[in-house]
């Protein structure tokens, strides 16, 4: 069996591929190579043809704050900048509207920016490794957003509204605190995999047995009765669940 963290990982590159159509180049303008397909690593580099810059990473650079500026790229399609300082996000992010991944893995957030709610286009949002105890509302307006990654944090619940995520695919809520699942996950018909191990779960909604697509369901170090293990494995006996 692979590894709970592996499998995500793999996701995720998969994803990121599919949205930018091939790996990203890390390259300069000077080696032919047409502007828009650069991953640019500072702002300050993007700043110079903010109308070209489709891929930004600012990953590891030990930054307290995203500028403001990057607003100015109106066509940025990734922006990578997991391991800073960030605890908030600048208002200006919600004009990049081609947004397509966001990884903010390993950062200081507490709680999702609302800014995040303005990026209709997203795909991808990686938020493991950071401090949240709740996770907005607006989540569900990102209706396009296919992965949503959140492990690693200390969440104590999931907002309903994450069933109004139509799009998603794979919810990453591993190494939590939660207690309880909503019963809107039960609207996610292309929920494909849910990995919610090592929470304090007790029981899972009902709602989960009418996913059609549903094919793993990953909740071991849960306190889940035998009595409820059983009824769901009965419940779900073509779905890879786990609780051990």
């Amino acid at each position: 069996m692979p590894r709970p963290h592996t499998t995500w990982r793999w996701i995720i590159s998969c994803l990121m591929l599919g949205s930018t159509g091939g790996f990203i180049r890390v390259a300069s303008t000077a080696e032919g190579i047409p502007p828009e397909d650069v991953t640019y690593r500072s702002m300050a580099e993007a700043l110079q043809v903010p109308d070209k810059v489709h891929f930004l990473n600012l990953s590891h650079q030990d930054l307290k704050v995203l500028p403001a500026t990057i607003g100015q790229l109106i066509h940025l399609q990734t922006l990578q900048a997991a391991g800073n300082q960030f605890t908030t996000l600048p208002q200006e992010l919600g004009r990049c509207t081609a947004l397509i991944t966001l990884d903010l893995r390993s950062n200081r957030f507490r709680e999702v920016p609302s800014v995040i709610g303005q990026l209709r286009s997203l795909r991808t949002l990686d938020l493991n490794n950071n401090q949240l105890v709740r996770l907005s509302p607006a989540i569900g307006q990102l209706t396009r957003v296919t992965a949503l990654f959140v492990a690693n944090n200390q969440l104590r619940s999931l907002p309903r509204e994450i069933g109004n995520m139509s799009s998603l695919a794979f919810l990453i809520i591993d190494n939590n605190q939660l207690a309880s699942l909503p019963e809107t996950l039960g609207q996610l018909n292309n929920l494909h995999e849910i990995l919610a191990f090592n929470n304090r779960l007790t029981r899972l909604p009902a709602t989960l047995a009418q996913l059609p697509h549903l094919s793993k369901l990953w909740v071991s170090r849960n306190p889940i009765p035998p009595a409820e293990q059983q009824r769901w494995r009965t419940s779900l006996p073509n779905v890879d669940v786990q609780f051990e």
